[in-house]
């Protein structure tokens, strides 16, 4: 949602008066909310490799969606309605350089990325403790987590933060393309690469094959899966068992 409006109305809106407010204030709600779902799935991985004893909070979702969507919305209440003058600009439909853009978009974001980087080093040093037979299958598989918790994670924002001086168009770069394939990590990781979601789309693939049988690659079945995804439906230990235990490795399929 976020592109897509940035898209089409970013440009096409100025010069609207209202229509310019309207995407510029759509942009500032759908940025804090898509680094507040960062920030959800940040928790989420925390509870599933850090927590011996996981939580079981009831209706998560519920909450999770509360936190994620409201809180973006009293914040862009609050500077809409405190200085609606910066969401209108002649050359785009965003916030204005200033200190509108600074309290109220930039330090929401970057209060987020600082959990978000916490949570990263936790999690990362609780999955560097499990052992592994082979070190360099070890190594492949901590570089392999450390990009995917990053992608999730929406580390990758940090890129925007150093887009200063001499450097910024190198950063910007970085940024850009880091960010615009995120969607596309995301879909390889926790839809192409799952056993489980590759078996409930078996019967759709065959329809889309005409009837004629489409099979989707699968893993060795006569092995066990390394393809544990860092997600919010990691499974966690036993009470008993120690975290380091837990495997959440994202591999390459053989």
């Amino acid at each position: 949602m976020l592109y897509i409006i940035f898209l089409t109305g970013v440009d096409n809106a100025k010069g609207s008066g209202g229509g310019c407010v309207f995407v510029a204030a759509l942009l500032h709600y759908l940025t804090l909310t898509t680094m507040m779902w960062m920030a959800v799935e940040a928790r989420n991985m925390y509870i599933s490799t850090v927590k011996v004893f996981p939580e079981d909070t009831r209706r998560y979702m519920l909450k999770a969606s509360l936190i994620a969507w409201g809180s973006p919305l009293i914040v862009l209440t609050i500077t809409l309605a405190a200085a609606t003058h910066h969401y209108t600009n002649d050359h785009y439909c965003f916030l204005r350089p200033g200190l509108v853009l600074y309290i109220g978009l930039l330090t929401p974001i970057g209060l987020i990325l600082i959990h978000n980087i916490v949570t990263f080093v936790l999690v990362m040093r609780s999955l560097l403790k499990v052992k592994e037979v082979s070190r360099s299958r070890q190594i492949s598989k901590r570089l392999q987590n450390a990009v995917g918790i990053s992608v999730l994670l929406g580390l990758t924002w940090c890129f925007g933060f150093l887009a200063i001086n001499e450097a910024a168009f190198a950063f910007q770069l970085i940024f850009c393309l880091a960010n615009s394939f995120q969607g596309v990590v995301v879909f390889i990781l926790f839809c192409v690469r799952r056993e489980e979601v590759r078996t409930a789309l078996s019967p759709y693939m065959r329809r889309i094959c005409c009837g004629r049988e489409c099979h989707l690659p699968i893993m060795h079945p006569d092995k066990p899966t390394d393809a544990e995804m860092v997600s919010t439906t990691a499974h966690t230990q036993q009470s008993s068992g120690p975290t380091a235990d837990l495997d959440m490795s994202i591999t390459t399929p053989q």
